[in-house]
């Protein structure tokens, strides 16, 4: 029997896990092995003949198996999994990427109006933010130039990288990390993509975008050619998509980004008025966990409140403003494995008095 301790440790940071082994009819002392790991993406995550594993801090598994053999008898094996997962987002502004243990928010309140509202299957921006004179996402999509999103539509300037060259890639733990809060993406059912945009850090020359699908075992690495948004393409409706992005300079990449979770799919939403009191009701989408909605006394989107409801399809604003507008956006989402999928957020919707 072999057994790891910590069999649980956090990506992006060093750790070192003792592994021991008992085989029946062996006592400790006699005891000989020979320690191997398998499933590491990066080569200097090793095993010690003694079994102290270190997990290298660009190690991007999701597991390692630790395998013990017996070197009196090679018939005598065990083996263990250390598993890595990622660190804790912070509460994002646009609420996604977030644990399926989050604490549900409900009967929320936005300024707004008193009139009633017809059905709407909105547009396809993701992101948002809940403070600030203008959204998050407006400053980072403003913050990509013209020519920039013209080249990244047809992957211009892009390049897939092996799994191998990015592993071999020194860190260079001074470039400034892509925060979390700085990605945003937009998703086109139509044409099948979803573009992740992300503010650019000081130092780098480029960066490199690694993206796979929930079921996926292996990512798959670009690098951007410097630029400020990448369009991952080819995405089935109700796809799971992960993604992080790292920034590159002078042959080192440096820290990856939190992994960002994006359920490729819609809602169609109907909304009803009666005074202070609106009503929004989500067709209801096939595998969706439950759905979120943004609701603010702007069309910016600032100062929004984020309301959620999990096996339901009907959210009540109450105590709403009479004589004001009110301004949503919403998105169904998926908890898949512990984690929150969060769909596609639907453009601008507003509710007139």
């Amino acid at each position: 029997m072999v057994s790891a301790i910590p069999a649980n440790v956090t990506k992006g940071k060093s750790a070192t896990v003792k592994c021991t082994a008992a085989v029946s009819g062996y006592s400790h002392d006699d005891l000989a092995l020979t320690w191997m790991i398998s499933g590491n993406n990066s080569s200097d995550t090793k095993i010690t003949s003694s079994g102290v594993l270190t997990i290298a801090a660009d190690e991007t598994a999701d597991q390692i198996t630790v395998r013990a053999v017996a070197k009196a008898d090679t018939s005598k094996t065990g083996n263990a999994v250390v598993r890595l997962t990622d660190p804790p987002a912070p509460a994002p502004a646009d609420s996604s990427g977030t644990s399926a243990g989050d604490k549900t928010e409900s009967g929320q309140t936005a300024s707004g109006g008193s009139s009633s509202g017809g059905s709407s299957s909105g547009g396809n921006t993701s992101g948002g933010n809940s403070s600030g004179k203008q959204s998050e996402e407006d400053k980072i999509l403003a913050g990509v130039k013209k020519e920039d999103a013209k080249a990244v539509k047809n992957q211009k300037g892009s390049k897939k990288i092996s799994a191998a060259t990015v592993n071999k890639l020194p860190v260079n733990k001074k470039l400034p990390k892509v925060k979390a809060a700085k990605i945003v993406t937009k998703g086109s059912l139509r044409k099948k993509t979803m573009t992740v945009y992300y503010n650019k850090v000081k130092g780098a020359t480029n960066y490199i975008i690694a993206w796979k699908k929930a079921s996926a075992k292996k990512w798959n690495y670009y690098t951007t050619g410097n630029k400020g948004s990448f369009v991952i393409k080819g995405l089935k409706r109700k796809s799971l998509v992960q993604f992080k992005v790292a920034p590159y300079a002078k042959g080192k990449r440096g820290a990856w980004s939190v992994t960002r979770y994006r359920y490729f799919e819609n809602a169609d939403v109907k909304t009803v008025r009666k005074g202070a009191t609106l009503t929004v009701t989500f067709k209801k989408v096939k595998g969706a966990t439950g759905y979120q909605l943004l609701s603010a006394g702007n069309k910016k989107m600032t100062g929004y409140k984020l309301t959620s409801v999990k096996g339901k399809t009907k959210i009540v604003l109450k105590k709403l403003n009479k004589k004001k507008a009110v301004y949503i956006r919403w998105r169904p989402y998926k908890v898949y494995k512990g984690k929150k999928y969060t769909g596609i957020l639907q453009s601008v919707k507003v509710v007139k008095p």
